[in-house]
């Protein structure tokens, strides 16, 4: 009896008792709803591959997770760490990576507390990591000073070793050094410069200074120079040299500096007749004096025939009287 009695309570107006349930229920989940607010943070995406592999092209930085939690809360990015982790993979290829969300002590003491993370997985390119050796090349810019040229230009170390993705390490097969200025060189000079890191995808050996050296030297050229006439020192002054004797011509080799500026004037030579005492013809030699660092390629003489003759009397008289004049 008393069971049926219970049930009958039950049934009696069951459709009013649901409905006030409903309302409740409804009044409850509204209530809830509006104490929980919906956060969307952004997480930095650390990735670990440290293992056999590396990435062929970059992976997004970030990962956005979604936060529902009581207004009160405050989330922070630093709450979460999101990690990739490409350890495991040995083998080239394509891979979906799952994220690994961490969650920091004082945001799992958190209630109420839902976290979902946006983008589970992450899809990498890798390839096998290995490592390999490029040549390095000296850069230069300028020009050196004129009349000089670049003889060799040096750089040591000559190889850098690379590691990275296998594809990537193989197609590398230069890299170029830091610029150096030859600016007005006249001379050699030696360079400490760093290595150009031109691709962020390889890892290259520690750091290291590379020397270049520049050997710079004289521009060497040729020059035929001709009218070339001796000066005559210490002839006697009852003797004359008769005209008609022949100007030299030589041709000259040395650096460009001094060679551009040689005249035939700037090679006249001496030729001493202080052991002339009487008329006649005389073979002297051509001792052409040039600069040390140049020299003659091909010389028109050996030696230049002179003929010496005696000086007119009406000449001698002037010369005695100008001595008498300066001898007053």
């Amino acid at each position: 009896m008393k069971a049926n009695s219970f049930l009958n309570q039950i049934i009696d107006n069951l459709h009013i008792k649901i409905i006030c349930f409903v309302i409740a229920l409804t009044l409850y989940l509204f209530y809830q709803t509006g104490q929980v607010k919906t956060d969307t943070v952004l997480v930095p995406l650390d990735l670990e591959q440290e293992g056999g592999v590396e990435l062929v092209e970059p992976v997004q930085s970030s990962v956005k997770v979604t936060v529902r939690t009581a207004e009160d809360v405050i989330v922070h990015p630093e709450d979460f760490k999101a990690v990739l982790n490409l350890e495991n993979l040995t083998q080239t290829g394509v891979y979906d990576i799952p994220v690994t969300l961490t969650l920091s002590d004082n945001l799992l003491s958190v209630d109420p507390l839902e976290v979902k993370l946006r983008q589970e997985f992450v899809t990498v390119h890798v390839e096998k990591r290995t490592s390999g050796a490029a040549f390095v090349l000296p850069e230069t810019i300028g020009e050196v000073q004129h009349g000089y040229s670049v003889k060799e230009i040096t750089v040591d170390p000559k190889i850098v070793q690379i590691t990275g993705p296998e594809s990537v390490v193989n197609s590398e097969n230069v890299f170029r050094t830091e610029a150096v200025s030859l600016e007005g060189l006249s001379g050699n000079k030696n360079f400490l410069v760093q290595l150009q890191k031109t691709n962020k995808r390889l890892h290259y050996e520690d750091a290291q200074t590379y020397l270049i050296s520049v050997a710079v030297e004289p521009v060497i050229v040729e020059k035929e120079i001709s009218g070339i006439n001796p000066v005559f020192r210490n002839l006697s002054e009852k003797l004359q040299v008769e005209p008609g004797w022949q100007s030299s011509s030589v041709k000259v080799s040395g650096p460009l500096v001094i060679v551009q500026d040689l005249t035939s004037y700037s090679c006249s030579y001496n030729i001493d007749l202080s052991s002339v005492t009487e008329p006649g013809e005389y073979e002297f030699p051509c001792e052409i004096r040039l600069p040390p660092s140049v020299s003659i390629i091909e010389k028109s003489d050996d030696v230049i025939l002179l003929k010496v003759t005696a000086k007119p009397e009406s000449d001698e008289i002037v010369d005695e009287n100008n001595q008498e004049l300066q001898s007053e």
